[in-house]
């Protein structure tokens, strides 16, 4: 690995990206060009990205196709379905490929890949052929990455701007852009050409200066509560029993890209209604305790926000906050915010170990903590208490410390990694799951 990355520093960029790309097609070539057999949907965006990829899965499968995907969260292939074990949302070249193979040769109808912006500016999204592209929404995120937001959005817009330009396959499907027409970037997105757009939200639509000819899709009746969400599309009433309103967004998303395949709304509604649980989003883990443990995969400023928006809409004592910044040269800047967040609204905060990669683990928690000690200087909104909050740098004995002082009716948060299998720490991936951990914790608990 450190052989690996050090050559990386010597090739030039230019070269490295046409490796990535004769890579891409020669594995496309390699397994016969199988997206070109499948109806392929691409998803891509800032947040949400795999429970929406998630939800169109479910949809599909209930109008009775069979469905492949490919996700950060999980693989499916028919009816087998997998945890995602790669510390990446799309795999490399031939694992890609390959996995769109086997959905092949498993009489995959549809194949739902959710499609990240660094995937694109690394090419493995070459040689797919898409024919749904899906926006769900866009922040400042993975900087470091691109070299700027315009460079981050640019990646994203790929996926739409290749639509019509793939028309080899054998099945001769129409193309279609659907949009999160709430977002200030929606436009960016439906610039495109496509033969069928959709746009959906639950506000008012940002207004576009283009003659595109949207399918509006608007959610009416919203309600979010402790049990989940519910809301209205024209007659028909979805119930999520999700927890965060933040799913609702991702809910029409995938609605719409279910209306673009003649799928009804009566289907999706069945679709949403029998969704329980999204490993590692918003997952509650139950062990008999007499206080909620919540493990999420949220891990920048804007996904804070929204998650402690929905705990304000659940019954609760104090708010315990367990979570760590990400190394690697990721989103430096985003460390002492997250810190300022969690400060402003958990009474308790453990800083902790994410994934560090070839960073410092103590300084990595220690930009954390800056915006902790920060927001306790100049915020007049700050919660925490910072005589019980601390930095541990042992993800379990951050999770055993938390545990410990959580009382009845309290909350604790676990977030930053959801349900990811492996933990990136220097040179070396350690077998991790947050879910399995905690479980293990409140087990022991018990026994004491």
């Amino acid at each position: 690995m450190a052989l690996k990355f050090f050559f990386k520093t010597l090739i030039p960029k230019p070269a490295i990206a046409c490796y990535h790309l004769a890579l891409s097609l020669i594995a496309d070539r390699w397994y016969g060009h199988p997206s070109g057999k499948m109806t392929v949907i691409g998803v891509t965006g800032t947040k949400g990205k795999s429970t929406t990829c998630f939800f169109i899965a479910k949809m599909l499968e209930e109008a009775g196709f069979r469905v492949g995907m490919t996700s950060t969260a999980m693989f499916k292939i028919a009816e087998r379905e997998w945890l995602n074990p790669d510390k990446m949302t799309m795999r490399g070249r031939f694992a890609l490929h390959g996995l769109l193979h086997q959905m092949v040769k498993a009489g995959c109808r549809y194949s739902v890949v959710e499609t990240s912006s660094e995937g694109i500016a690394q090419y493995r999204h070459a040689g797919i052929e898409y024919d749904v592209a899906a926006f769900t929404n866009i922040a400042p995120e993975h900087i470091e990455t691109h070299g700027s937001f315009e460079k981050y959005l640019e990646a994203k817009t790929k996926l739409f701007s290749g639509l019509k330009k793939q028309t080899s396959g054998d099945l001769k499907n129409k193309k279609v852009i659907v949009v999160n027409g709430d977002d200030a970037q929606a436009e960016c997105f439906s610039v495109f050409p496509a033969d069928v757009y959709y746009r959906y939200g639950g506000g008012t639509f940002q207004k576009s200066s283009s003659s595109v000819n949207f399918h509006d899709l608007q959610a009416k009746d919203i309600q979010s509560g402790a049990e989940g969400s519910s809301f209205r599309v024209g007659e028909t009433l979805f119930q999520l029993h999700l927890l965060g309103a933040f799913n609702i967004p991702n809910a029409l998303a995938a609605i719409a890209v279910a209306l673009s395949q003649g799928i009804d709304l009566e289907i999706c509604r069945r679709a949403l209604d029998k969704i329980r649980v999204m490993p590692g989003r918003m997952e509650s883990i139950e062990e008999g305790q007499d206080f909620r443990v919540i493990v999420d995969y949220a891990h920048n400023p804007s996904s804070f926000e929204a998650l402690y928006e929905t705990l304000s809409r659940i019954p609760h004592g104090r708010v315990f906050h367990v979570f760590g910044a990400t190394g690697g040269g990721r989103d430096k800047l985003k460390r002492p915010e997250m810190g300022r967040i969690a400060a402003e609204h958990a009474d308790v905060v453990v800083v902790t170990t994410d994934d560090p990669y070839r960073d410092n683990p103590q300084k990595l928690a220690e930009e954390v903590w800056e915006g902790i000690a920060e927001c306790k200087v100049k915020s007049v909104k700050c919660k925490v208490k910072l005589e019980d909050s601390t930095i541990i740098l042992d993800r379990k004995e951050a999770i055993v410390e938390a545990v410990r002082q959580a009382r009845t009716g309290d909350i604790l948060l676990i977030t930053g990694k959801g349900c990811e299998q492996k933990m990136a720490i220097g040179d070396r991936m350690i077998p991790w799951d947050d879910r399995e951990v905690v479980r293990d914790v409140l087990r022991a608990r018990k026994t004491t």
